[in-house]
């Protein structure tokens, strides 16, 4: 039986040096580890407006999408997961976690510090290198 393919839009959003992260609830997959928001794309929709839809439910604000920052497929027991992951700024919303138990703004560095799912771990990697270099300021 072949497992179900998943897309899942996710954004890295950025502010004043630091990035956004969200941690799951229980009662979900892979509860309690910490993540970007985003979610699953559903069937006919763009990725951007997956991402964009997601962001005002999860937690009630908008973003402008900058760019895409990496894309990775990572297969676990039960389905394969296509990660697609933006960079995003955030637009206007006062940041409620509707869809998580937390959330908070953490420094790049401290990305590693935090439980991520093993899909992430390589996006982490390459945001250190990313923020080291400058690439994640907000281009005007």
């Amino acid at each position: 039986m072949q497992k179900p393919v998943i897309e899942v839009a996710i954004a890295v959003i950025v502010q004043n040096g630091q990035i956004l992260v969200t941690r799951r609830k229980e009662g979900v997959h892979l509860p309690g580890l910490w993540e970007f928001p985003g979610g699953k794309r559903d069937p006919g929709e763009t990725l951007d407006h997956c991402l964009l839809r997601e962001i005002r439910e999860e937690l009630g604000a908008t973003v402008t999408i900058e760019r895409l920052l990496w894309k990775k497929t990572h297969p676990y027991s039960e389905r394969t997961v296509v990660l697609h992951a933006y960079l995003c700024h955030l637009l206007s919303g006062a940041l409620k976690p509707f869809a998580s138990q937390e959330l908070k703004w953490i420094s790049p560095e401290a990305l590693l510090t935090l439980p991520f799912p093993e899909a992430n771990r390589p996006l982490l990697e390459m945001l250190l290198k990313e923020v080291s270099s400058g690439l994640l300021e907000k281009k005007e």
